[in-house]
């Protein structure tokens, strides 16, 4: 839910943990604009991966979305960019989410959109089914849909400190 937003009111850091391998302490869209403009100002990337993150990114989410805003980012930057997710099946998984079809699955979508020309400022976004990895049937292309908030469900709860 951090959608395009960037951090405008603390200082961002870039930290190295490995070989190539960086963190910024910020947003999701904060993340690409340091890797651009500070460890890749030289030599643009010729592609941007998102995610793979837990839970699907549907319909009008996408605009809450970190993930698809990095991708976002990306491809407002002229870098063909991808935004990956992993859907599940029921709310409370955590770190018990299975990402098998997305282990599983992740090379075959992604090689015929690797070997296409992909347009500047192009922006695909992938959701794996919430499924064991040989229970999906393929690959479909669809277009954005609508999600319908009327179903929208407020959960009120007291907060265990006593705040309001």
């Amino acid at each position: 839910g951090a959608s395009h937003s960037l951090t405008l009111t603390q200082p961002l850091r870039i930290r190295k943990v490995g070989p190539r391998k960086y963190a910024v302490r910020g947003t999701p869209t904060d993340c690409v604009m340091m890797a651009m403009h500070e460890l890749m100002k030289d030599k643009k990337p010729d592609l941007l991966l998102s995610g793979i993150k837990r839970g699907a990114n549907l319909g009008e989410d996408v605009t809450y979305s970190g993930t698809v805003s990095a991708a976002m980012e990306g491809a407002l930057a002229g870098i063909p960019s991808i935004a990956l997710s992993q859907s599940y099946a029921r709310e409370g998984m955590g770190d018990t989410v299975p990402f098998a079809a997305a282990e599983a699955w992740a090379e075959q979508v992604l090689r015929p959109l690797l070997e296409a020309p992909m347009e500047p400022r192009t922006l695909v976004n992938i959701n794996f089914p919430a499924l064991p990895a040989d229970e999906v049937l393929g690959v479909r292309v669809t277009q954005q849909g609508l999600r319908d908030y009327g179903r929208l469900r407020i959960v009120e709860r007291t907060v265990p400190r006593g705040y309001q």
